[in-house]
């Protein structure tokens, strides 16, 4: 996909995640439990990662579509297609503790790219907070899924990954975006049992990592 097909693609494509969606608000969660306070949201689409916060947040966005443009302050916002460029220079002193992507990582031929630009935006103790689809779900499993997923790996190999570039994994949360009668106490079974089980690994659609910077 050439720079401006791709693009023209995320112009649309971001238009489905215009309302916060139930993995989008644990992420939120997660972010607000923690201290750091100045955050650069990459693949922030409309930026709806800022309603979720509370006004003590410094929000920054990036993404491949402009949409947050227009609700973000200026100098707050970059856009950059991913699978084209990975440069996070544009937000160099500006504070930024802590990166949120969300939903992004699939998309990349070369996520470590990302990931290593994250790592050298923050400050050491900086944190990462990510979600990645789980590919070991049999739904996945059998290619169903975004068309264009190129990313597929294994979280093991994800963990990994995050270490080469400079993240030590402090946490995996199983997300299982299920509703009605049992969904709570499936809910309650993956985190009682962890990330590498066995039931978990079948069963979780994402799971939603948060990292420190070594």
């Amino acid at each position: 996909m050439t720079q401006s097909s791709s693009t023209a693609f995320w112009q649309q494509e971001t238009l489905k995640y215009d309302r916060p969606h139930p993995r989008l608000k644990a992420m939120a969660k997660l972010v607000r439990s923690l201290p750091e306070r100045c955050v650069l949201d990459i693949g922030c689409s409309t930026a709806q990662l800022r309603h979720l916060l509370p006004d003590d947040f410094d929000y920054f966005g990036c993404d491949a579509s402009d949409y947050a443009r227009q609700v973000l302050p200026e100098g707050h916002f970059l856009q950059q297609d991913f699978c084209q460029s990975a440069d996070l220079a544009y937000f160099q002193g500006r504070g930024i503790d802590l990166i949120h992507i969300g939903g992004v990582l699939e998309y990349l031929p070369h996520p470590d790219t990302l990931l290593q630009a994250a790592r050298a935006l923050v400050s050491p103790m900086g944190r990462l907070v990510l979600s990645y689809v789980n590919f070991e779900n049999p739904k996945y499993c059998q290619s169903l899924g975004h068309s264009h997923w190129v990313f597929k790996t294994p979280l093991d190999r994800l963990r990994g990954m995050l270490g080469e570039c400079g993240w030590r994994v402090e946490k995996v949360i199983p997300f299982l975006d299920r509703s009605g009668l049992f969904a709570l106490f499936h809910r309650w079974r993956a985190l009682r049992l962890g990330p590498d089980h066995p039931w978990v690994r079948r069963t979780a659609r994402q799971f939603i990592l948060q990292a420190r910077a070594d």
